[in-house]
């Protein structure tokens, strides 16, 4: 590993955990410190094959295999592991968890290097379904308008079912199915959504690996892209794929590329419907070189009949994109960016509607 290559994880491991984040997840700014000390440990996450985030995938890779029952004490400093496999969880300082992760990726090295170089980020972020509805409400359809939803980098199309949730924001309006058992609470910082959610009467997705919610070990990787001291998330998560499992057949998803398949799936769609592609941190993993492909399946997409983008991206990926221009990207650094883009008869129409948190847990509407 040559010193750009390690500068370079070391800023990417750095600014990883937002600082908002920081307090709520202790186990993973003790990884991260581990990591940044470690000249072993950068030189496995160096192993991630790019786009994919390297913190994101070792992360996620130990996890997976302590959720699947590995032995080693670590288990114990994970909330997660602990309540999902009956164990005592144990208080251990940050300078204990790592040295413990340290001896854990030493164990089981070989293990964990195949899921860095064939698994992927996937997390179905559920929270952010309170964003992305909010930002649909704001494209100006009545309630009875139909809608395909298409989401692109769909993972387990756990985000396809937004409708199924009770999705509850800071004025206690609730939108969706208010007896859902998935409960999402979103805390509206800027103006309410001015709008109303249409009626989804088709459901696509597309993803370069697409996971089954009723496979165990799919199941189980979606629950190792979470980090592990927030068990509301897990819980959120696991309702959610059983309503997913339930209502799989309702929609259809395909394995694809976004800078290569999207417009061919959203020719599955109805063309008498308004076509909404969401992408919620999917275009943040696109390759090097392959915006402009991806933009050209869009503009494809709104050649055939009206469609919307809303994209919930890191204002880097927006700008690369071209939904930000540079003042606004450099203003808005590091931070997830809301905007609806209008595709129809292939006119590319960005508005930004405002910032979120990562996760979905506020939305700041400007627009």
């Amino acid at each position: 590993m040559d010193a750009a290559t390690r500068d370079g994880l070391i800023r990417h491991f750095a600014s990883w955990i937002p600082e908002d984040s920081r307090a709520a997840n202790p186990t993973y700014v003790a990884l991260v410190d581990a990591v940044m000390g470690s000249d072993d440990l950068l030189a496995l996450a160096a192993l991630v094959p790019r786009p994919q985030f390297p913190a994101n995938l070792l992360f996620a890779s130990v996890h997976d295999l302590l959720l699947g029952g590995v032995d080693h004490p670590l288990a114990t400093s994970y909330d997660s592991v602990a309540a999902s496999r009956g164990l005592t969880f144990v208080q251990r300082s940050p300078s204990q968890i790592g040295a413990l992760f340290n001896d854990f990726v030493t164990h089981y090295r070989t293990r964990i290097i195949p899921l860095l170089e064939q698994r992927f980020t996937q997390t179905n972020e559920v929270q952010r379904c309170g964003v992305l509805q909010s930002a649909i409400c704001e494209v100006g359809l009545s309630a009875d308008d139909p809608v395909t939803l298409l989401d692109g980098g769909c993972s387990a199309g756990l985000n396809l079912f937004l409708d199924h949730y009770a999705i509850t924001d800071s004025s206690g309006r609730t939108v969706g199915d208010p007896a859902s058992s998935v409960a999402i609470a979103i805390e509206h910082r800027g103006a309410a959504p001015k709008g109303t959610m249409p009626t989804i009467v088709q459901r696509l997705g597309l993803d370069q690996h697409p996971l089954d919610p009723a496979d165990p070990d799919d199941s189980r990787w979606l629950e190792a892209c979470l980090w592990p001291d927030d068990l509301e998330r897990f819980t959120r998560l696991q309702r959610a794929l059983s309503i997913a499992r339930r209502e799989r057949a309702s929609c259809t998803i395909r394995t694809g590329a976004l800078e290569h398949d999207l417009a061919a799936c959203a020719q599955l769609s109805d063309p008498s419907t308004h076509l909404v592609v969401m992408t919620s941190w999917a275009a943040a993993y696109l390759p090097e070189g392959a915006h402009e492909a991806f933009l050209d399946q869009l503009r494809t997409i709104g050649q055939r009949q009206e469609a919307t983008w809303i994209a919930m991206e890191p204002a880097g990926a927006a700008h690369r994109l071209g939904l930000l221009d540079d003042a606004a990207a450099s203003s808005l650094n590091q931070q997830t960016v809301v905007v609806a883009t209008t595709l129809t008869g292939g006119s590319f129409t960005p508005r930004v509607l405002g910032t979120s948190h990562h996760h979905g847990y506020w939305l700041n509407l400007t627009a």
